[in-house]
């Protein structure tokens, strides 16, 4: 942020208005969270405070930025793609932000993406398509690969179940005796999950598909670009 202050502004620039304190946000590609900027990197003059009175002025001749304007509650509620929405200012300096519904949706979307909440979409039905759907393009990518990993990880599960019961209902049938006594003798004796073995048994596949989910159940990670300011 200091970098892009000193790039941004002179020296004389900074030191201006200093009964002032200025506001900004700063803006760049890793920073971003819902609305994309692409790769602009600058700092937005958002107004000035006077230290002394806390009168809200606007120095926008020095720093930029664009000054208020007028708007009808009804242009207020028109809604634009790529936007957080407006703030709106009071003849008293009070600032009030209202954000566009899509924006606050994605926020919610974004902010809340890790591979828990995938794993939590996918374990309860959900598809790669309806996860994918609302996240911007850069999350989409990290998105798929962790829900494809899982998907792999969760039929391994189940492929491996079903290969060891196909295999004791092979030396069961082999031995002449398919009771469930005997199953559950082999299948306690194999190094794997009887439980898993049980539910193929009794055909309970909604019980497999839980337990295959619970089995591949990551631990929390988030998206990053790896970018910094």
């Amino acid at each position: 942020g200091s970098k892009m202050l000193r790039d941004q502004y002179t020296a004389r620039d900074i030191a201006a208005f200093g009964e002032c304190t200025h506001l900004f946000e700063i803006i760049y590609p890793a920073n971003r969270i819902v609305v994309d900027y692409g790769g602009l990197r600058k700092l937005a003059y958002l107004g000035s405070i006077n230290k002394a009175t806390g009168a809200d002025e606007w120095h926008g001749e020095v720093f930029g930025g664009e000054a208020a304007v007028q708007m009808t509650l009804d242009e207020l509620m028109v809604p634009r793609k790529n936007a957080e929405g407006y703030v709106l200012r009071y003849e008293n300096g009070q600032r009030v932000k209202i954000k566009h519904e899509e924006y606050v949706n994605l926020h919610r979307i974004v902010t809340g993406l890790s591979t828990t909440s995938i794993w939590e979409h996918l374990s309860s039905g959900g598809s790669i398509k309806d996860l994918l759907d609302p996240l911007p393009d850069e999350w989409m990518k990290w998105a798929e690969k962790e829900a494809i990993e899982m998907i792999e990880s969760h039929n391994d599960v189940l492929m491996e179940a079903t290969t060891h019961y196909s295999d004791i209902v092979r030396m069961l049938e082999a031995a002449g005796d398919t009771s469930r006594k005997e199953f559950a003798l082999l299948a306690k004796a194999e190094s794997y999950n009887p439980s898993l073995l049980f539910m193929l048994l009794d055909g309970n596949m909604d019980r497999l598909n839980e337990a295959a989910w619970k089995a591949v159940k990551p631990e929390r990670k988030t998206p990053t670009t790896g970018e910094e300011c």
